[in-house]
């Protein structure tokens, strides 16, 4: 009686902690499956940013190479030269119209000596001061940026619209090199690899992954499976520890041999499906499952066994 007692509670024992085992392994997939669906989503939203984009700060190569400022300061022009080298000739219509632009805008100006004269010449005073040498680093670069500004879509039109949004998302980008860009990466390239949206060849890898996870046209991890399973194995339990001697106990023991056998088989099944996956977490967490259900249908086998030998002896089925 004492060894029947040992093998009840021992057999119990390895139900509890495999129906724990088995909660604790679809919540985890859960998760895991969640977080890769969004992992997924970020990296589709940003993976077009991988392109070189067209920002105002890289444009300026598309400006025509007549606009493009030369690097050697030394043959520039003077302003007094570059003038005289863009007059038309004497005489000539073009001339005329040059001078007759020149008068009319004197004329608009302010007379010598009046504050608005002086408020323009302080303004473009403190403006020749606020700028950069002629020939530096600095000017050329504010030249390039003016080049670049010129060559850009008219505000408001598709092609700027879709500039602004290639240079947000690249500056949204993690920096080169970190842990953050090099998964963006990888998913952008697996994406890259998959069928497109609507293909056959896309309609197959979907309803391959939902059969991985059906047996018989039922989700084995849906909410409803998991509860029904937690259900029986506190079921068997309060039917291996209440259960008398005798031929009731060796039912029991029968059906939690066939309990942990099924269990364990379509662990097996699962295990090799994480496996796929890469998850090699939940792998683990599978096979302490199957192991767990193999010992307690194991355990089960020998209770059946001893049992069915003390209903047939005398006084065999009294409550043990």
């Amino acid at each position: 009686m004492t060894h029947l007692r040992t093998l009840r509670v021992l057999t119990a024992v390895l139900l509890g902690l495999s129906g724990v085992a088995f909660t604790v392994g679809v919540s985890l997939e859960r998760s895991a499956v969640s977080q890769e669906q969004a992992d997924a989503h970020s990296s589709g939203g940003t993976a077009p940013a991988t392109t070189p984009a067209t920002s105002p700060s890289v444009s300026a190569p598309s400006a025509p190479a007549s606009q493009r400022p030369t690097a050697t300061p030394k043959s520039r022009p003077t302003p007094s030269v570059a003038r005289r080298t863009t007059q038309a000739p004497e005489g000539s219509p073009a001339r005329e119209a040059q001078e007759r632009a020149a008068a009319a805008a004197k004329r608009r100006q302010p007379p010598e000596g009046s504050p608005e004269r002086e408020a323009q010449e302080r303004a473009a005073a403190a403006a020749k001061r606020s700028q950069p040498p002629e020939g530096s680093a600095a000017r050329e670069a504010q030249e390039r940026a003016a080049a670049a500004k010129r060559s850009q879509p008219p505000e408001g039109s598709a092609a700027r619209e879709a500039q602004e949004r290639a240079a947000a998302a690249k500056r949204s980008q993690p920096p080169e090199g970190s842990a953050a860009r090099e998964a963006q990466e990888r998913a952008a390239a697996a994406k890259g690899n998959q069928p497109p949206e609507g293909s056959a060849e896309r309609e197959a890898q979907e309803r391959a992954g939902e059969s991985s996870e059906l047996l018989f046209g039922i989700n084995v991890e849906s909410t409803a499976v998991v509860v029904i399973v937690d259900l029986l194995t506190l079921l068997l339990i309060a039917a291996m520890l209440l259960t008398p001697t005798g031929t009731a106990l060796t039912l029991v023991g029968a059906v939690v041999v066939a309990f942990g056998l099924g269990g364990a088989a379509l662990d097996v099944r699962e295990v090799l499906h994480q496996q796929r996956e890469g998850r090699q977490g939940l792998v683990a967490i599978v096979i302490l499952v199957a192991l767990l259900r193999l010992a307690a249908a194991s355990s089960a086998a020998v209770l059946a066994a001893r049992s069915r030998r003390e209903a047939s002896q005398p006084g065999g089925s009294q409550l043990s």
